[in-house]
């Protein structure tokens, strides 16, 4: 009887690592996001490049404390820094962005002082009160002791639409998508030595890596080794690429240069209007927090006078509402001391002589000259 020869046969499939990770990344809950993972959103190179943009818009702008004591100004001042600023102007990432409330007693004022705290240990009970879960159970926050920034909340998100959730997934799989890439050309890209010998496979092999110090392959005679390249294209930079985008997109608002490779100036244009609307929704957030602390700090000194902020900006100088009022003064219309101060931050007292209307239309010609 005739024995029958079998050739042994292999396949070993080792490219699952992106499939690994689309299986085992469904973080739909922002709780579920950990620090190491939010961590690693704010690494990654484009969401910082977006995140700075977004916000640059605020920061950029002078923070005004509209007070006549000058020494609660300069304490205000002090407190509501930069950096403050900063961690207000994340609520969007967070959803619920909460800040502690402590108080400092100073030149006989109490003055609130905000430290910020882990959103993902605050929540909201059935009588939509904040509440603490960091000890395993539900605390109420005292009156004055906490202020909260809220961003996209309805009844489907109670805590706000926390923009980590949409982040993390293209995050982590550019992430994976690149170290797959990287490996790639690692096994790929390289040259390999292949020798072929029919005595001891292990010495040569030896051999050729102590000559080389490279990849190196040591086959039989017999045998051939080849690298099969797939015939359609896989380009995993394009996904790299396309997660990019997405990433900025989620930040700065989907607009004409998401997908945009050249130069547009529409496509730029309308890029920098969306980022400034988006900014100027972040920009109430801050104005919200800043002055209910300001609320805190008024009733709890039992303080009358005025004192709330407001933001300036020197690069928009209101030139629009400066020409609406021009041509209301010249029908008729006067406007006090008070409004003219705070709509264009001018310091100095007001002229009360009443100048003639052909002087203003003098200033009108001239400025369509």
């Amino acid at each position: 009887m005739k024995k029958e020869i079998k050739s042994k046969r292999e396949v070993i499939l080792k490219n699952n690592s992106l499939i690994n990770t689309l299986i085992n990344s469904s973080y739909l809950n922002v709780l579920k996001i950990s620090e190491n993972d939010q961590k690693m959103i704010f690494k990654d190179l484009s969401f910082t490049q977006a995140h700075q943009s977004r916000r640059s818009v605020i920061l950029a702008k002078e923070l005004q404390i509209v007070c006549e004591n000058e020494k609660i100004k300069e304490s205000f001042e002090y407190l509501f820094n930069p950096d403050l600023l900063s961690q207000i102007l994340e609520t969007y990432l967070y959803g619920l962005n909460v800040f502690e409330v402590n108080y400092k007693l100073k030149d006989g004022f109490y003055y609130p002082i905000l430290k910020q705290r882990d959103f993902r240990n605050f929540g909201f009970n059935e009588n939509d009160e904040l509440v603490y879960n960091g000890n395993g159970c539900e605390e109420i926050v005292e009156d004055k002791k906490a202020i909260y920034g809220l961003f996209g909340s309805n009844f489907l998100f109670k805590n706000g639409d926390a923009l980590l959730t949409k982040l993390y997934f293209p995050v982590k799989l550019k992430n994976a998508s690149l170290k797959f890439w990287m490996e790639f050309l690692e096994r790929f890209g390289s040259p390999w030595a292949v020798a072929k010998t029919d005595s001891d496979p292990d010495a040569l092999a030896s051999e050729i890596h102590q000559m080389l110090n490279g990849d190196s392959a040591v086959i039989d005679k017999e045998e051939e080794l080849d690298l099969i390249q797939p015939k359609a294209k896989a380009n995993y930079n394009e996904i790299i690429d396309y997660l990019d985008n997405q990433i900025r997109s989620v930040v700065l608002g989907a607009n004409l240069s998401s997908q945009v490779s050249g130069g547009s100036l529409a496509a730029a244009e309308s890029h920098n209007q969306i980022r400034k609307d988006l900014a100027a929704q972040d920009g109430q957030i801050v104005l919200f927090i800043l002055n209910r602390a300001i609320k805190f700090f008024k009733e709890i000194n039992h303080f009358k006078d005025e004192l709330y902020v407001q933001f300036f900006s020197e690069a928009e100088p209101k030139s629009e509402l400066c020409e609406r009022d021009l041509k209301l003064f010249n029908m008729g219309f006067c406007f006090d001391e008070e409004y003219i101060k705070n709509t264009y931050n001018v310091e100095g007292e007001l002229i009360r002589e009443t100048l003639e209307k052909k002087d203003f239309k003098d200033l009108e010609n001239d400025k369509k000259v």
